[in-house]
């Protein structure tokens, strides 16, 4: 999940990676444009950005919402339904609901 959070162009410059391939080679700058798995602001950064889609998605499909709001635990889905059919109906709700904004 980390990977789809992209940041602000602005803050890319604040995360990069510097690389060369041998000593004798120009050194090569690259900047993140996502979150990166691994530093400490990531759990939050992915919890914060959860609960805005939800808090976003409210007016489209609060029963979704709700959902996004109250059934994640850090990017952990805890939800059921009861029916398979019901269940692939909610992840293609969820699945859809970021492109809705």
């Amino acid at each position: 999940m980390y990977r789809q959070i992209l940041s602000d162009p602005d803050d890319q410059n604040l995360q990069k990676i510097v690389w060369r391939n041998s000593s004798g080679s120009a050194v090569k700058e690259y900047r993140l444009s996502a979150v990166t798995y691994g530093i400490s602001s990531a759990p939050f950064l992915t919890t914060i950005c959860l609960h805005q889609i939800g808090l976003d998605s409210q007016n489209i499909n609060p029963e979704i919402s709700n959902i996004i709001q109250n059934y994640f635990c850090m990017d952990d889905l805890m939800a059921g339904t009861k029916s398979n059919k019901e269940e692939i109906a909610l992840i293609q709700n969820l699945s859809e609901t970021p492109d809705a904004r």
